[in-house]
């Protein structure tokens, strides 16, 4: 039986015990009133009244001792002196009942069958009351039952002999039925206890269950926000490509016009108008670009608390005096590896948001820390491990659960039109995520809102470099090259590839245009007057590098430069001449400066 069952087996069956104990000490001194008023014509007063006092006493001492054990505790009940002092009772009990036999039992009829009837029936009201407590069976019923067999034996006579043999076999079935009575009374213990830490063993199953369904829901919501965020993001980064190709064919026709108009001042003031809407286009391509994290960062590793302070001395004419600016750094914050202007754009623009929502005025708070996630704790987007926390936290108005599930998504704003593009919160996730990191919001309507930014700390090796300085190698001296290029230029945008083409032949250079990238490739190794190829990288019929790469197969020395309006870092990471659309004259100019020093003529 385990140690559990065993113990509340022991508690409950002394406490069976002390519970009918009220029942068993009024029966006891009504019978003891009874029998002592039955005998004392035959034994005498005195000797009846003395052995009434003592029964007395039993009951009082046992009264006194049941008041004490009411009060325990399961613990302190369990202590065995409660056991002895039950069995003690009773072991008095059955001694003064066989005083009573032996002391005050006279030999003529019928006083000792009327003892016997006494004293069967007490030892069965004792199985009655005491069953759950064999010790306190036993301790009665020996001397109580075992003196009246001795009385008989000892007065001898026909039927001395066959009464005390029949008074030590109803003994033994006595004691026989109050044992069958406490195995099944412990039984019965046993099991309602193993029920017991069988419920609290499924209960606690249950809980588990349920906190699991509750992380897998949460892992889930989080996982498919991931997945809505990747697929706006993929559809955002194609939206800024062909917007960037719009903005280019804008852009470069605005300058040739602007080229060709001379001084008319009122047509270049239109196309300066035009010049500048490109502009502001080509920002808001930039701001989808951060959000699908396709966005060109030049990392390093930054002291977060230095840059917050920065921040903070920068913002406090703008916040306004209604808007208290609170720091809160942790001194051991380590730094990280990000691109410092964006991780500063990203927090100024969260300051302003942060602003607008305290109308009235209110607290802002920068705070950094580190944050330890565990794998329970961990998201698709946020991996287990430490990261570096840098809160933006104000007092304003918060945001309504519908507003804060959309709080990322572009173009999405609370703002009146013409007050916020909804590019502002997109940006800072983009920035974040392609960092390494992730970004929380934690907000309640009129409880004010919070955004965590956790990035990971700079590793060792990136903090090393940041120390030694980064060398960089030295620029190679060319000698004079002439400034006017044959230039092979693919773009599978019609009006794109005749704009840039019309730019290019402006300035003075011959241009080979094509759509198609063999059509590129057969005139890059069949005229080797070609001194530059410039691509598109996102080709249909082959990728950008694929061509730079065959180009160079086919003339290892020929420049190779990339125009895009989808910008992926990766893809570009080691090409020295890219340009983003849309670009300026001014900018295209200087790339093919810089390829003309590295060309080298073809004997």
């Amino acid at each position: 039986m385990p140690a559990d069952a065993v113990r509340a087996v022991r508690i409950e069956s002394i406490r069976a015990v002390y519970r009918q104990l009220p029942l068993t000490l009024g029966t006891s001194v009504a019978i003891a009133l009874i029998t002592g008023a039955v005998l004392a014509p035959r034994a005498g007063s005195w000797p009846v009244a003395i052995w009434l006092a003592a029964f007395a006493v039993m009951v009082g001492v046992r009264w006194w001792l049941r008041s004490r054990f009411v009060r325990l505790s399961d613990a302190a009940a369990a202590a065995p002196i409660w056991a002895w002092a039950a069995a003690g009772g009773s072991l008095l009990s059955g001694l003064l009942w066989s005083a009573c036999s032996l002391l005050l039992l006279p030999p003529q009829a019928p006083y000792p069958v009327f003892v016997a009837f006494v004293v069967g029936g007490m030892s069965a009201g004792s199985i009655t009351v005491n069953a759950t407590h064999m010790a306190s069976v036993v301790a009665f019923m020996v001397p109580a039952i075992g003196a009246l067999a001795v009385w008989f034996a000892w007065h001898g006579g026909d039927l001395a002999m066959p009464m005390a043999v029949m008074t030590a076999l109803y003994a033994g079935a006595l004691l026989l039925t109050a044992w069958r009575y406490a195995t099944q009374f412990a039984d019965s213990v046993r099991a309602r206890v193993e029920l017991a830490e069988r419920t609290d063993e499924l209960g606690r199953a249950n809980a588990r269950l349920r906190a699991e369904i509750a992380e897998r829901e949460i892992a889930e919501a989080a996982l498919r926000q991931s997945q809505k965020m990747e697929a706006l993001g993929s559809l955002t980064a194609g939206v800024a490509h062909d917007v960037n190709n719009v903005l280019m064919v804008i852009r470069g026709a605005a300058e040739v016009l602007r080229r060709r108009l001379g001084h008319a001042p009122g047509h270049l003031r239109q196309v300066a108008t035009i010049l500048r809407a490109t502009e502001r286009g080509a920002a808001v391509a930039r701001g989808l670009l951060t959000f699908a994290r396709k966005e060109a960062l030049t990392p390093s590793v930054v002291e977060p608390n230095a840059l917050l302070r920065g921040i903070a001395t920068l913002l406090q004419a703008t916040l306004g005096k209604a808007v208290h600016l609170a720091l809160d750094l942790d001194p051991a914050v380590p730094p990280v590896f990000i691109d410092r202007g964006a991780l500063e754009h990203a927090v100024i623009n969260l300051a302003i948001n942060a602003r607008d929502a305290m109308a009235s005025g209110g607290v802002l708070t920068f705070r950094t820390g580190m944050a330890e996630l565990t794998a329970a704790a961990a998201a698709p987007e946020l991996p287990a491990g430490s990261y570096v926390t840098i809160a933006v936290a104000d007092t304003g108005t918060g945001m309504t659960p519908p507003v804060l599930a959309r709080a990322f998504d572009p173009f999405f704003t609370t703002k009146p039109p013409g007050k916020g593009s909804g590019l502002g919160l997109s940006q800072v996730y983009g920035l974040i995520r392609q960092s390494g990191g992730a970004v929380r919001i934690e907000s309640k309507p009129g409880a004010g809102t919070t955004v965590l930014l956790y990035l990971p700390p700079a590793s060792a090796d990136q903090t090393a470099r940041a120390q030694a300085g980064d060398p960089r190698s030295a620029p190679e001296e060319h000698p004079d090259r002439p400034a006017l290029l044959h230039i092979v230029l693919l773009d599978d945008e019609d009006m794109v590839r005749e704009v840039v083409a019309e730019l290019l032949e402006s300035a003075g250079h011959r241009v080979s245009a094509f759509a198609q990238a063999v059509d590129a490739l057969r005139c890059v190794e069949t005229d080797l007057s070609v001194g530059l190829l410039i691509t598109d990288l996102g080709l249909p019929d082959c990728p950008g590098e694929e061509v730079a790469r065959r180009a160079r197969l086919l003339r290892p020395a020929l420049p190779v430069a990339f125009i895009t309006g989808y910008n992926d870092p990766e893809r570009l990471a080691d090409q020295p001449l890219q340009l983003r659309k849309p670009f300026s004259e001014a900018d295209l100019l200087a790339m093919i400066a810089e390829a003309a020093r590295q060309h080298t003529p073809a004997e």
